[in-house]
């Protein structure tokens, strides 16, 4: 499984007629590549992506995305090994806990936007974690795990530390899922 590399944060001030990349030689890199971007205001902002020194690769930034800082090694649970990677745009933000998925089965969390981490498995049988979503409560939420056209749906009621498979439509398909906010309800598409 060969992973892709390259990429960086890129932002624009012109309604997306020119594009800046952000943080040039401190933020991503030619040896990764970045999965998502998340600001919860217009100065506090979070990119993660797949492993990159040994440690997936998270930056916050205090001031809008002028300077990023990378979380420290001993912040960030190791992943697993062969080829362990974390899935572009599978992530979920509430106020200041951000959830991701990787390609093995595990999701991570953090409850202080970024700076530490802790890693709950998912998947035992190691599938790909996908689209997450969680109610505004924090506690109760879902996610899509795939493995090739085969999609699970598994459920948390305690903010991601246990998961459990759930019976899902025969024409559940790798779909979009979403947390209705104010309300106990996920939608999804379907084929």
């Amino acid at each position: 499984y060969d992973l892709p590399t390259g990429g960086g944060v890129f932002h624009t001030t012109d309604g997306g007629v020119t594009w800046i990349q952000s943080g040039v030689g401190t933020i991503f890199d030619n040896n990764s590549f970045p999965n998502f971007v998340w600001f919860k205001d217009p100065m506090n902002g979070i990119a993660g992506g797949d492993a990159n020194g040994g440690y997936f690769e998270i930056h916050t930034t205090t001031d809008g995305g002028a300077t990023w800082t990378r979380t420290p090694q001993t912040n960030v649970p190791p992943f697993v090994t062969n080829g362990g990677a974390g899935w572009f745009d599978g992530f979920c933000v509430l106020g200041d806990t951000v959830w991701f998925g990787t390609n093995r089965g595990q999701m991570y969390k953090s409850t202080d936007f970024g700076q530490s981490w802790s890693v709950s498995t998912v998947s035992p049988q190691g599938y790909t974690v996908y689209e997450i979503a969680f109610l505004d409560d924090g506690q109760h939420g879902l996610t899509h795990v795939r493995s090739g056209s085969a999609t699970m749906l598994f459920a948390t009621a305690d903010g991601g530390a246990t998961w459990t498979q759930r019976t899902t439509h025969p024409k559940w398909k790798q779909s979009k899922l979403t947390a209705v906010p104010g309300t106990n309800r996920f939608v999804s598409t379907s084929v």
